[in-house]
């Protein structure tokens, strides 16, 4: 995970620690200046716990105190939480001059760990008190801003259903005077056995709407036995058998709105009242506990209710919010966590709501999904006649004795070793196929951050992954939402795009592997946790009509500033995945520019600019908005696209744009056949077919 990147601060790096087998204390004598990432996870930290061996549990034991401590095993969603030396010092997630106005939401959040019969943890506070006594039982929700009736406190975040379970608000009166929340063994009881998270929530915008953290206390996560999933009966044949309310509540959890046990039409878990079945309500998902498929997993499922409109969601990413409709579906789903896609679905076939319906999907219907990690997803999209759906037992074939209700939703990232830097508002999380946990070591020091990630090579291996080595050399990244993993992974398979620069990256809100380098590594997304943004409108005074995309680059840039590849090449090229792109036609453009603080505007529609399917600029101007980054958020950048944003910013602070309309073939510009050879890149290729097809028609 790549450290954040930065001028202030005492070295301290970002993220969650690694897991491990040891405890003790993590502190520092403080220090200001840096912040958490800017939505998500990054970087690691020298009093992170490390070493887990193959027989040891889990164990964060400890207190967690000062930057160093905090930053080692909390990372910030929503906004960057920075220390401040006022109020006896903490990590605040409002600069100082917003902290009684209205400001973004935001959440602290600990690394996770599985609560035990002895699990207590204390957390030291100052700031205000919030409006809300509570969040338990609300959705985890960082998005949109704070407000006089928000909530200022400590949530317990149960990673299997995305929900607060438990929750306190400060209740301190003064904001200068400490008050530590705690939360007892009895009050996590209900609890044991669960992976959870610690949130500092800070939803609440107006006098004193502010919280900061200074130490957390953490005690009872070594050793012990974890509770058991209940009410399971396995045989030899490693069936599990889930009937009735509490037996299904421990192995299904609800996304969207919750899910009830009704006694009515023959008993089961259903989301929508009875009164209200049939008309519209919102989305939701009953999800199972994720497990891992083995070549004779099968499962089956007791359903009543309605079929539904869409006959199957095989293929689409998984989508719970808004309402449902007249076209949505009705059923089951196997979805699978690398790509949060439903691979394969189900619906109801009987043409009586009041009969029962086994939906069973046997090794053949999963055979593609061998060795890949899934969770069950009971479907309601849907409303109309028969508009429900209801679910009273779950039987599962195959991975029973090893599937435990504490499995992670997300997986977690691959080993990696970096050398901490100063931090700001960078965030980045690489993930992996593999759901144990590794060793991470890191060491500070007030140096450039290096992270190993993608094919980079460690000391004790032979084998490195192939790169080009033409000069000028280029740094290409592109950002890929879901529609774009396929096209993404066909041109790392075929090394083609920005896989045939000097060095890549891809950055993703979808935490997973593109695929395998030469030396059999796999490649990993960056993980920035951003929401999908809509498409702009000329007509409604906006000054693009492509993405209102300019908050999830100032991400990406941040990231990719945090990573620390950038000062090592010559340009730095940001390339839409549709964009047919060949790196050795786009050096001959740039390399009379080498060295110069440059960045090219490639399109003279409506005035000289640059457009944003493919944006080259020089490390010397990539470094001056490193250096003004901040003063660049401060402009009125809403309604912008991002290559405005990045333009007016670099412009503003004396980079200089030099023209190149042969740089790109853009059809929302000025258009050029694949067979012309004299651009570096065609633009839109969505369709793979159309993609593969300009890509062979040019000449190479």
């Amino acid at each position: 995970r790549p450290a954040a990147g930065g001028a202030a601060g005492a070295g301290e790096a970002v993220g969650p620690a690694a897991a491990g087998s040891q405890h003790g204390s993590h502190a520092d004598g403080g220090g200001s200046g840096g912040g958490l990432g800017f939505g998500g996870a990054g970087g690691l930290d020298a009093g992170a716990i490390v070493g887990k061996d193959a027989d040891a549990q889990v164990c964060y034991d400890g207190t967690y105190a000062g930057i160093t401590g905090m930053k080692s095993f909390f990372w910030s969603f929503g906004t960057s939480w920075r220390w401040v030396d006022s109020y006896g010092g903490g990590l605040m997630s409002t600069a100082l001059d917003r902290r009684d106005k209205s400001h973004h939401k935001s959440i602290l959040r600990s690394s996770p760990f599985i609560v035990t019969s002895t699990t207590r943890l204390s957390i030291t506070t100052r700031g205000g008190t919030g409006a809300v006594d509570t969040v338990a039982g609300q959705m985890a929700d960082f998005s949109g801003t704070s407000s006089p009736n928000g909530f200022l406190g400590i949530a317990i975040w149960q990673r299997a259903t995305g929900m607060w379970a438990l929750s306190k608000r400060r209740m301190e009166p003064n904001q200068d005077v400490d008050d530590v929340i705690t939360f007892t063994p009895e009050e996590l009881a209900p609890l044991v056995g669960l992976e959870v998270t610690v949130d500092v929530v800070d939803t609440f915008g107006t006098y004193w709407g502010w919280i900061t953290v200074r130490s957390f206390t953490l005690e009872g996560t070594c050793g012990g036995q974890q509770a058991p999933i209940a009410s399971i009966t396995a045989s030899a044949n490693e069936d599990c058998r889930f009937v009735g309310k509490s037996s299904l509540q421990s192995f299904f959890g609800s996304l969207g709105v919750p899910w009830y046990w009704t006694n009515k039409f023959g008993g089961g878990m259903v989301n929508a009242e009875v009164q209200h079945r049939d008309w519209e309500h919102s989305k939701s998902i009953l999800r199972s506990v994720p497990f891992e498929v083995t070549p004779t997993t099968r499962f089956s499922l007791i359903t009543r209710g309605g079929r539904g409109g869409a006959a199957s969601i095989d293929g689409t990413a998984v989508d719970a919010s808004g309402d449902t409709s007249h076209t949505g579906f009705l059923g089951v789903a196997v979805r699978l966590v690398l790509t949060d896609h439903w691979v394969v679905s189900k619906r109801r076939q009987s043409s009586s709501q009041e009969d029962d319906e086994e939906i069973s999907f046997d090794a053949s219907d999963l055979a593609e999904l061998v060795g890949q990690v899934v969770t069950v997803d009971i479907v309601d999209a849907f409303h109309g006649w028969w508009g429900w759906l209801s679910v009273r037992e779950f039987n599962l074939h195959g991975p029973c004795q090893t599937t435990q209700t504490n499995a992670p939703l997300f997986l977690d990232p691959p080993t990696s070793t970096s050398t901490a830097t100063s931090t700001t508002t960078a965030a980045t999380t690489l993930v992996s196929q593999t759901t144990e946990r590794p060793t991470t070591t890191t060491t500070e020091a007030a140096s450039t951050t290096t992270t190993t990630v993608d094919s980079a090579k460690s000391e004790s291996e032979s084998c490195v992954a192939k790169k080009s080595t033409a000069k000028p050399s280029l740094y290409c990244f592109s950002v890929m939402n879901r529609q774009e993993v396929k096209l993404i992974q066909e041109q790392f398979k075929r090394r083609a795009s920005i896989f045939a620069c000097n060095d890549y990256n891809i950055i993703s809100n979808i935490p997973m592997s593109i695929g395998k380098d030469e030396c059999g590594k796999e490649v990993y997304t960056w993980h920035n946790d951003v929401q999908a943004v809509p498409m702009g409108d000329f007509k409604k005074g906006q000054s693009t009509s492509s993405f209102l995309n300019t908050e999830t680059f100032i991400l990406a840039w941040d990231t990719l500033l945090a990573g620390g590849k950038v000062p090592k090449h010559d340009f730095i090229v940001k390339v839409d995945p549709d964009c047919v792109f060949f790196p050795g036609r786009l050096r001959q453009h740039l390399g009379q520019y080498t060295g110069q603080s440059v960045l090219v505007k490639n399109c003279a529609l409506y005035g000289v600019k640059l457009f944003g399917a493919l944006e080259a600029f020089s490390e010397p101007a990539i470094d001056i908005y490193r250096q003004h980054r901040e003063e660049c958020k401060e402009m009125d950048w809403r309604g912008w696209g991002e290559d405005l944003y990045i333009q007016n910013c670099l412009e503003s602070h004396g980079v200089k744009g030099v023209e190149d309309f042969k740089e790109v073939g853009d059809g929302r510009c000025k258009a050029a056949p694949c067979t012309d050879g004299s651009v570096a890149a065609y633009h839109p290729y969505k369709d793979s077919a159309a993609y593969w097809k300009c890509w062979e028609e040019s000449p190479k």
